[in-house]
Formats: C-alpha cells, sequence, structure tokens
C-alpha cells in the first residue's frame, strides 16, 4: 500500500489519465476476447487482434512519457535537431503502420486479394517514413548519454524495418503458394486443413514485429515531444 501511494504520488494528472485510459483499454481488449470466443464471430476477432496492438503501443507510449518526464539530461543541438525531426514525421509514421496493421489484420480474416494487395502497396510507404526516422535518429551526438541512446534506438528501427520487409517478402511468397483460406471459425477447425509450419512461423513472426515496430515508434515519438516540451 505505501509502495502504490508513492507511486502514485509521483504521477502527474495528464500520466494518471493516460493510465486510466489504458486500463479502459486493456478491460475493452479482455471483454472483446471473452465476446470473440463465445459469440464466434470474425468482426470481433479483428477488432480484439487490432486493438491488443494498441494496447502494447499505447503501454509503451505511457512508458516513454513517464521515463522521459523523470530525466533531466540536456540535449545537444544535433540530438534536439534529431528529436524534432521525430515529434514532425512521428506521427505519420505511426499513423501508417496502425493503417499498414489494421490491412495485415484483414486479410489474415477475410483472404481478400484487395487487402492483401493494398498490404503490399502500403509497406512500401511503411518502409520508407520508417527509415527516414531512424536515420533522421542517427544524426543525434555520439557524445552525450542521450545522442547515444538516441543514435542505438534509430539503429534498432532501420534493423527491424529492414527485417519486417523480408519477413513481410517471405510470407507473402509462403501464402501465395497455397490454397486461399481465411482464419477458421472455432466450428470449422475439424475440416480446417492443416497450417504449414514454416508459413505459420512467417506469418506469426511478421505480425509480432508489426506490433514492436508500432510500439517503439509510438514510444519514441512521446519520448520526444516530452523531452522537448519539457527543454
Amino acid at each position: 500500500g505505501t509502495l502504490l501511494a508513492l507511486w502514485a504520488a509521483t504521477l502527474t494528472r495528464r500520466s494518471a489519465l493516460a493510465a486510466g485510459l489504458l486500463l479502459l483499454l486493456v478491460i475493452t481488449q479482455g471483454l472483446l476476447g471473452a465476446l470473440r470466443v463465445s459469440e464466434i464471430s470474425t468482426p470481433l476477432a479483428y477488432a480484439h487482434g487490432v486493438l491488443a496492438q494498441l494496447v502494447l503501443a499505447s503501454t509503451a507510449g505511457i512508458a516513454a512519457f513517464m521515463v522521459s518526464s523523470a530525466r533531466r539530461e540536456t540535449l545537444t543541438d544535433t540530438t534536439q535537431s534529431a528529436a524534432s525531426l521525430l515529434v514532425r514525421i512521428g506521427p505519420w509514421a505511426v499513423g501508417v503502420t496502425i493503417v499498414q496493421l489494421i490491412l495485415g489484420a484483414g486479410y489474415r480474416h477475410t483472404s481478400s486479394h484487395l487487402l492483401l494487395g493494398l498490404h503490399a502497396l502500403m509497406a512500401l510507404g511503411v518502409g520508407a517514413i520508417v527509415l527516414i526516422v531512424g536515420i533522421g535518429l542517427l544524426g543525434a551526438d555520439r557524445d552525450t548519454p542521450m545522442g547515444r541512446r538516441t543514435r542505438r534506438l534509430g539503429v534498432a528501427l532501420i534493423a527491424a524495418v529492414s527485417v519486417q520487409v523480408l519477413l513481410g517478402i517471405t510470407a507473402l511468397t509462403l501464402v501465395s503458394s497455397g490454397p486461399s483460406r481465411p482464419i477458421p471459425q472455432s466450428t470449422e477447425l475439424a475440416e480446417a486443413h492443416p497450417l504449414p509450419a514454416l508459413e505459420a512461423a512467417f506469418t506469426t513472426a511478421h505480425q509480432a514485429l508489426g506490433a514492436a515496430i508500432l510500439a517503439l515508434l509510438s514510444a519514441l515519438f512521446v519520448a520526444a515531444r516530452t523531452t522537448l516540451r519539457r527543454d
């Protein structure tokens, strides 16, 4: 109880509100999961999967806000320029990544070739804007702890999106070479064809890394904005 009280005392009104909204998202996610099982609904499954990734991104953003608010490091000009670029481009990067994840989830649940084509086409824009963010972070200085952290995060972002593109191409090749098959409902599992292990591995890794990239982008944007406002 004492530790909880001390933790609560460190919260600002904004972070407390964000934490409350996150709690509501988690509760909503749980309700959607329960309804998904009981109602056997594809739209609910769609919403449940997308919301899970948004909850992860929101959690990363709140954590970044609280950590950045507590730090009192001085920004050099080059690191400040990198942070400013992130603040300008970050919302666009987060937005297009969310759209990309929605398109991917839509294809998984419907096997729509239109959604698959849009997902593949959108990947070009997402990859480009995320690479711009990552390269921009590499412009931070090498002499301060914050500058070095910023550069490492830039490298991580570039590496993640590069691996994601390779996973996406491989997953697309594997999926396209097989029959069209949306995710089966629970009542269809007995007659459903088994999913090849390699296809399952690559598509799952592609989905998981996409969620991780969204979370990283959200955390970077919030951290940069919080730091610049503080300074």
